[in-house]
């Protein structure tokens, strides 16, 4: 999060957000319907993925989740720096629109993803349907495997850079650099979605 603060989908697809790496997750969102991805956008609102596969918005972690129009059919979905949203539809293609209300567009080169992040440098962070990290430093070219980063299912960067991801396990783990083996946080469990 903008603050410092990671947060994650429970495997009750709740909300629960952790002040530090090591600190335990707290519920903040206990309210009717099912996350299942979230991040947070570059003015602070949350955009999240819930039951029902539709893009919605929150204001704050708490608030309710307001759908965006003509949003469904996807999986996981990120704000890009320069503004775009780029989401990862049901068929594991990616997908994105130039604002939020505007139409899903392919991405060529898309491969087969089943969640994304991108790092403050730009780079496009991906896990694969088979849970191998990949990057693209652009939309528009192919993805570059990340070699011995596999048995992720969701993947977030926080603003130094530093990778999270969730293993397999429901564990989450943690990456410095893209070269760096994972390095599983004690007691982080269990988790399906990171974000940051």
């Amino acid at each position: 999060m903008n603050s410092g603060e990671i947060f994650s989908i429970g495997e009750d697809k709740k909300v629960y957000l952790r002040k530090t790496l090591t600190s335990p997750w707290e519920l903040v969102d206990s309210g009717a319907g099912e996350s299942l991805s979230i991040t947070q956008m570059k003015d602070g609102k949350f955009l999240g993925v819930t039951h029902g596969n539709f893009v919605q918005i929150k204001e704050t972690l708490s608030s309710d989740w307001v759908e965006i129009e003509n949003s469904a059919a996807v999986i996981d979905a990120i704000q890009l720096q320069d503004g775009r949203i780029l989401g990862i539809g049901v068929n594991n293609e990616l997908y994105y629109r130039e604002t939020m209300t505007s139409p899903w567009i392919k991405v060529p080169h898309a491969g087969s993803m089943k969640s994304i992040a991108q790092i403050p440098s730009g780079v496009i962070l991906g896990v694969d349907i088979s849970g191998e990290l990949h990057t693209k430093a652009d939309l528009e070219i192919p993805w570059t495997h990340v070699p011995n980063s596999g048995d992720k299912i969701s993947v977030c960067a926080l603003k130094n850079g530093t990778m999270l991801g969730v293993g397999t396990d429901h564990q989450l783990y943690v990456k410095v650099t893209l070269l760096m083996a994972w390095q599983i946080i004690p007691n982080s469990g269990p988790v399906i979605a990171v974000g940051c």
